[in-house]
């Protein structure tokens, strides 16, 4: 599922809703963005976060050199910072309420070096040592 294409998130969030009886919000943003926390926090506005799951991810598969360094670039954008920055908005409150949850998704390319998978691989090992060490 394409997370910027809004039918997608209306049919999966009303999917939530009934099934679990939970309140939903779509937000539909590029995680590649510069702004695209502030734009999820601004959104989200005083609303109380008690569960985020980040399950977005960019990849390349290929040789590392036949790939733009822009598009490495927004591989960590979207794999590292946007998840960092949304673990960061989120996790104080929580901490505060002294309840919530964060899940980050990683992949088992973060546990080794994979030749064709180089930034994802990188960017998910990142993850890995990041939730752990949180």
């Amino acid at each position: 599922m394409d997370a910027r294409r809004e039918e997608q998130l209306i049919a999966v969030a009303i999917a939530l809703q009934e099934q679990y009886k939970i309140k939903v919000q779509i937000i539909c943003c590029d995680l590649a963005s510069p702004d695209a926390v502030k734009k999820i926090v601004e959104e989200t506005g005083d609303k109380q976060i008690s569960f985020l799951v980040y399950n977005a991810a960019a990849a390349y598969i290929g040789p590392f050199l036949n790939n733009s360094l822009s598009a490495h670039q927004l591989i960590v954008s979207v794999n590292i910072s946007a998840s960092l920055g949304l673990v960061h908005a989120l996790a104080g409150p929580m901490l505060l309420r002294g309840r919530g949850a964060i899940i980050l998704m990683t992949s088992l390319a973060g546990f080794q070096g994979s030749g064709f998978l180089t930034t994802y691989a990188a960017t998910k090992a990142f993850i890995r040592i990041f939730v752990e060490s949180l």
